[in-house]
């Protein structure tokens, strides 16, 4: 894997753990998707944000490496 790829490790709500890469400026969640997951940062920054109805985006906080969310 690239280095430039950040890595999210990924808890599933019945305990077992995977690793995932994803791209800059994929999704990992929108607000309409259940939420099973626990998400550990490996590398990178995760951004957490909103778009509103004319494309202006609020970004509400950043997430670097050995951080944790989860969304409920």
């Amino acid at each position: 894997m690239a280095g430039s790829l950040p890595a999210w490790h990924s808890r599933s709500a019945d305990g077992r753990g995977q690793s995932r890469y994803y791209s800059k400026d994929e999704m990992v969640h929108q607000i309409r998707d259940l939420a099973t997951e626990l998400f550990f940062i490996q590398s990178g920054t995760v951004r957490f944000g909103a778009v509103d109805h004319e494309g202006k985006e609020l970004i509400a906080r950043d997430l670097d490496s050995d951080h944790w969310f989860m969304f409920r």
